[in-house]
């Protein structure tokens, strides 16, 4: 849920990554990171968050990238648009 993604994300312990000042990004990485477009839903936004520890996504349409988004802003939105599914829908 979203809700987990917020306790997750807080919970998680980063790993340091270590490399020579000269060293590119590329050279330290392991994959092409995760990205959204810009109509992804939020359900599918924090369950990448979730799945790959993160807490902000780039957000591309096409191949341009158009900003990011966060998991505070899930929150925010969670809060406004009552999507978390931990919660019970009002009557």
């Amino acid at each position: 849920s979203i809700r987990r993604l917020y306790t997750e994300t807080r919970e998680a312990k980063g790993e340091l990554i270590r490399a020579d000042e000269q060293q590119s990004v590329s050279a330290v990485t392991e994959a092409p990171p995760p990205t959204v477009a810009a109509e992804t839903d939020l359900p599918e936004v924090a369950r990448l968050m979730t799945d790959y520890n993160l807490i902000a996504l780039p957000v591309l349409d096409g191949e341009v990238f158009v900003g990011v988004v966060t998991t505070s802003e899930i929150l925010k939105l969670d809060d406004i648009l009552g999507l978390s599914e931990d919660e019970p829908e009002a009557l």
